[in-house]
């Protein structure tokens, strides 16, 4: 592809991203166009994948001078940490924040969008609402921000809850492939991926994201900045209800709803996908320009939340270095 550069693995692997949980390695991935870019697009993977998977995404974008970037979630991918597990989503929040603001200071003049898919839908709509400050927009994939199946949310999450308390790392259940696209060579891509996650999800992580999600929809009118919301039709693992309550609840000025009929959990790898990463594109060129934000709460409790959110990031490294054999006390540095 003449017009993108991928950085390369040893590029990436030698990178000193860390993670606010005890300093832990993270995997970062940037995807460059030939000249200068235009604008940042930040992007947060979903539970138990990792960036390599947005790689047509990204190369897609690059043609039009978009700077694609994010890195491996902790514990997910080639990032260090204990295999698709967290006690707090919080971690993977401030996790991201501190990437983007890296790459802010590297990019100052650029704008930067964010988009987040499921698990990491979950994740980019706490960061916009903690940080809207940062971005010109906002883009939803399949975002997690509602329980599926059909038991009560109320039981299930005292069961979990109670069994994150015994045995936090025990096994709940194994994701079914065949959600995750329609397309069967996208089923056998993903369920052959050795860096997926293939495991069955964690009690405390299953915990973890049920608070989020708790917190995330106390919390959604406070999403103010232009939203793009994606959705499949025929996904069993997000329902499409979630983004719904996101589209009724969020007080973006600028909302736009997609649809994809037929399509599984994952847009980007479904029968659509050209459809899905055109749709991106055009919404990533369309707010190269930060536009007007309404936001339900005062300028002095946002900035307050957001000293909170740093002082208390601080604090996971802080203590993070004082366990036996964490990595170093460094959050990010400017090696990427």
């Amino acid at each position: 592809m003449e017009n993108e550069q991928k950085l390369s693995p040893a590029d990436t692997q030698t990178s000193s991203l860390r993670s606010v949980w005890r300093g832990l390695k993270l995997h970062p991935t940037v995807w460059k166009p030939t000249g200068d870019p235009k604008a940042l697009l930040c992007v947060c993977h979903g539970v138990g994948e990792y960036m390599g998977r947005y790689d047509e995404l990204g190369c897609h974008l690059t043609h039009s001078g978009v700077l694609v970037f994010g890195h491996d979630h902790v514990g997910n991918g080639q990032s260090e940490g204990d295999r698709v597990h967290v006690e707090d989503i919080d971690t993977y929040v401030q996790d991201v924040i501190a990437h983007i603001e890296l790459m802010r200071k590297r990019y100052p003049a650029l704008p930067c969008i964010l988009l987040g898919h499921s698990m990491g839908g979950l994740v980019a709509a706490h960061v916009a609402i903690q940080r809207h400050d940062l971005f010109t927009a906002l883009i939803l994939s399949a975002a997690a921000a509602e329980l599926e199946g059909t038991f009560s949310y109320w039981i299930v999450k005292k069961m979990v809850q109670l069994l994150s308390n015994v045995a936090p790392q025990l096994g709940l259940r194994n994701l079914n492939p065949n959600d995750i696209s329609s397309i069967p060579e996208e089923v056998e891509r993903y369920a052959n991926d050795p860096l997926v996650w293939h495991g069955p999800w964690k009690a405390g992580w299953g915990a973890a994201m049920m608070e989020s999600i708790t917190l995330l929809r106390e919390n959604a009118a406070r999403i103010s900045l232009p939203l793009l919301l994606m959705h499949g039709s025929e996904d069993n693992l997000v329902p499409i209800t979630a983004s719904h309550f996101i589209n009724d609840n969020a007080t973006s000025q600028e909302k736009k709803f997609e649809v994809f009929e037929g399509s599984h959990h994952e847009t980007l790898h479904d029968k659509e996908q050209e459809r899905a990463r055109e749709l991106i594109k055009e919404w990533v060129l369309s707010h190269l320009t930060a536009a007007q934000v309404t936001e339900p709460h005062s300028q002095s409790d946002s900035s307050a939340e957001t000293e909170t959110a740093r002082q208390q990031a601080q604090e996971e490294i802080v203590k993070g270095s004082k366990q036996p054999g964490s990595a170093e006390n460094t959050s990010v540095t400017d090696s990427l």
